[in-house]
């Protein structure tokens, strides 16, 4: 037996369109951007970083490091032993007075600090969610810490595997003067 169907469908029509204020001999600026050498190197050279690794170094520790201490709560409350974790940290993170006793030292280095005043324009809530993860309520927040790892980012070699790791196969870059071509184009 046959059935009756029933088909809804919309149509659209693309309305005719008079832009008005304009002339055909009107003419406009067309402006090309140019980047110089300097801009491009900063591309490959941050191209690099994100595609180096993360290294051990016994020090000295540099500003771009991610230091990692050891910390032991230095005054407990009484009945109670002192809380310890480990925290990391990098020196551009931190107060200057913290990054002046930090920068330059070795791995294994020593020093007491005050986990608010770590770093730079931190607050309690991130305090307790990075350096205070699971401490006492009744936590005091001065510590000795130590320097136990230093980590350093190692900026990748410009090789044949560089070009693998940051470029699509498909764009067939090779080479640093094609990696240069490609970053100018896409800038």
């Amino acid at each position: 037996s046959l059935e009756t169907f029933e088909f809804k469908f919309d149509i659209g029509l693309a309305p005719d369109i008079t832009v008005k204020g304009v002339d055909p001999s009107d003419s406009y600026e067309s402006i090309v951007v140019e980047y110089d050498n300097g801009r491009i190197d900063e591309e490959i050279t941050q191209l690099q970083k994100k595609a180096g690794e993360q290294k051990s170094a016994d020090g000295p520790i540099e500003m771009l490091d991610l230091v990692k201490f050891e910390i032991s709560e230095l005054n407990p409350t009484e009945g109670r032993e002192a809380w310890t974790n480990e925290i990391s940290v990098l020196p551009e993170r931190m107060t200057e007075a913290y990054q002046q006793e930090v920068l330059g030292k070795d791995k294994d280095f020593q020093m007491e600090l005050d986990v608010n005043l770590l770093e730079v324009d931190t607050k309690e809530d991130y305090v307790k969610k990075y350096f205070l993860t699971d401490a006492p309520e009744d936590i005091t927040f001065l510590f000795s810490a130590k320097v136990v790892e230093i980590k350093r980012l190692v900026p990748a070699e410009i090789n044949d595997d560089f070009f693998e790791k940051v470029f699509d196969p498909k764009d067939e870059i090779k080479d640093v003067d094609a990696a240069k071509a490609f970053i100018k184009k896409d800038l």
